[in-house]
């Protein structure tokens, strides 16, 4: 009866956060708040932001892509309340261990994809905000997408109506009726894969390809869905920096230390040969604590990166080992990110 309770007060609690942030935000008692808050101290932490795709409209599409407005609003948030800094001004500030006058933030993005540069970039430069992209480098300029999204758009676009794969699923049989579970299948998809060593995860997601494409939608051609390097460089003269991301965005911790070392290396030297400059900043792929090892973040220091961002929730605060760079990935919702901010950046 005692967790049948505590079930019903987390789900309570859940359903009450939207209610609770709207309020706050749209009565403007939330940005009261942190205007007199910013006034009254003078030594605030630092939240890292990161997001991923972005997309136009309000189409139903399988999750993992913000709302172009929705990005807007929230930086139309940050540019009247916070301080946007560059992920280089923060290592520097976390080295000179010194806090920060007012609530400040940074802004990253994963992976690479086209939409950051015709929809994110020019929201960020109408802004005059700076940001770093962490580059899958050897997807950049071409049809390939990192696996995950590759899964997710086979997944949309295949005309089965389930999937089972005994090897990877066991007994259970996943759903592909509709649009909201064929993001429920995604995400079961992805949590296998997690688990299962390199070489195999590919053999499966080869598989799993296959078997979904044998009977698709007719959902259209194939597109070139990551930025190329020509955007990249215009983004880079124009105040976007951008880090390392490995090559293939493989699960690093499921490879053998020298593949995975090598993965590293060679996205931050094609990056810097394309562009000219150097690399220092490393977002791990997936992000996790099981995805990395203190050996890759030894490597990553002699490598010359100044640090590694994961995705792990927190924020930055003096003492952070820049190595274990926590970070935040905001909700959609323009009231719910403002409401999850002010608490991370006032309550922590």
């Amino acid at each position: 009866m005692e967790g049948l309770d505590r079930k019903w007060i987390r789900r309570i609690k859940r359903r009450a956060r939207p209610c609770i942030a709207a309020l706050l935000f749209y009565s403007g008692l939330l940005g009261l708040a942190v205007s007199v808050l910013g006034r009254m101290r003078n030594d605030f932490p630092a939240v890292v932001l990161f997001y991923h795709r972005f997309k136009e409209g309000k189409a139903r599409t399988i999750p993992g892509r913000m709302r172009i407005d929705a990005f807007r609003r929230q930086l139309k948030h940050l540019g009247r309340w916070y301080d946007v800094i560059s992920l280089d001004e923060l290592i520097e500030r976390i080295a000179a261990r010194r806090r920060f006058g007012r609530p400040t933030v940074v802004i990253t993005i994963d992976d690479g994809f086209r939409d950051n540069y015709d929809l994110a970039f020019p929201a960020l430069a109408g802004m005059d905000f700076p940001a770093t992209i962490f580059l899958t480098s050897g997807f950049i300029g071409t049809e390939k997408v990192p696996w995950v999204d590759e899964i997710g758009m086979a997944v949309r676009r295949t005309g089965r109506r389930r999937l089972a794969l005994p090897e990877l699923l066991g007994e259970r049989t996943l759903d592909l009726s509709t649009l909201e579970k064929k993001a429920r299948a995604s995400h079961a998809l992805y949590k296998a894969l997690l688990e299962v060593e390199d070489e195999e995860r590919r053999r499966y997601v080869a598989r799993l390809l296959e078997t979904l494409r044998e009977e698709t939608d007719g959902a259209g051609e194939r597109e070139r869905f990551m930025l190329s390097w020509e955007e990249i460089r215009d983004m880079n003269e124009r105040g976007i920096s951008f880090g390392a991301h490995t090559v293939s965005h493989p699960i690093l911790s499921r490879m053998r230390l020298a593949d995975a070392e090598r993965e590293i290396l060679d996205s931050k030297e094609t990056i810097e040969e394309r562009l000219g400059r150097e690399v220092r900043h490393f977002a791990v792929p997936n992000g996790r604590d099981a995805d990395f090892s203190d050996a890759l973040r030894a490597f990553c220091k002699e490598s010359g990166f100044r640090s590694v961002a994961t995705t792990n929730s927190g924020r930055v605060e003096p003492g952070v080992d820049p190595y274990r760079l926590p970070r935040i990935c905001p909700p959609e919702s323009v009231s719910l990110f403002a409401f999850d901010l002010a608490r991370q950046m006032f309550l922590g």
